[in-house]
């Protein structure tokens, strides 16, 4: 079951939204006009206006994947601009209401894609252990193991970062440096000093990653636009 939730102060827009995703949810969809209602309540998907009475929303958003960090975000507005400032975000996608039917087919086919791939398996403490790809923060080689950081536990395994990235859809798993796979849906903030990923993860930058980090993410955030 997907818990689902439009937060937009504009009922003619909430109600185009909900019949939109009626055509691929069956779920019950949770339509609120003010995103503070949601901070304590946990959603899988939420749509969330980028302009509620007349204040901006991404501070509530980075807050809410602060809290959440496997709610899946997405951006809705009738400001294309607002974009941009979406992608410092750990944001999932970005629907113009201008390009409405555009974009949510977009949106519908990167969801699909993100769920193809639900799982690896690797060996742990000498068992066989299924992990959902959707909970990978990171992937770091260190000292000829591979440590899996996820949002509830540290694996390590013998496999090669080679080996690891082929099981994994590159649309949004990143090498980011020799030693590091980074899943681009978990980017809290691309600091100035770090790179800083839910839990408050931070990982140092090497010689010219922040800048090819910086192109990458703002193709893999623009990628279905």
């Amino acid at each position: 079951m997907v818990k689902i939730a439009i937060i937009d102060d504009n009922i003619n827009d909430q109600n185009i939204i909900e019949a939109k995703l009626k055509e691929y949810f069956k779920e019950t969809i949770d339509k609120l006009k003010q995103p503070d209602e949601l901070i304590d309540h946990y959603y899988d998907l939420i749509f969330l206006d980028a302009m509620i009475d007349d204040q901006e929303s991404f501070d509530f958003g980075k807050r809410y994947l602060a809290k959440y960090p496997n709610a899946i975000l997405v951006y809705i507005s009738s400001f294309d601009h607002f974009v941009y400032p979406s992608y410092c975000q750990n944001t999932f996608f970005f629907i113009r209401k201008s390009q409405l039917d555009k974009d949510f087919e977009n949106f519908i086919l990167k969801y699909q894609q993100l769920n193809q791939k639900e799982a690896i398996n690797i060996i742990y403490q000498n068992h066989e252990v299924k992990i959902p790809v959707k909970e990978i923060i990171y992937i770091e080689s260190r000292r000829n193991q591979i440590f899996i950081v996820s949002d509830k536990h540290t694996y390590t395994t013998y496999k090669s970062l080679n080996q690891i990235i082929k099981l994994l859809n590159q649309d949004y798993f990143y090498r980011f440096n020799n030693h590091l796979i980074i899943n681009l849906n978990y980017i809290q903030e691309i600091a100035r000093e770090h790179l800083i990923m839910a839990n408050d993860i931070k990982l140092e930058y090497t010689r010219g990653s922040k800048q090819r980090l910086l192109k990458e993410y703002q193709i893999y955030r623009s990628r279905y636009l």
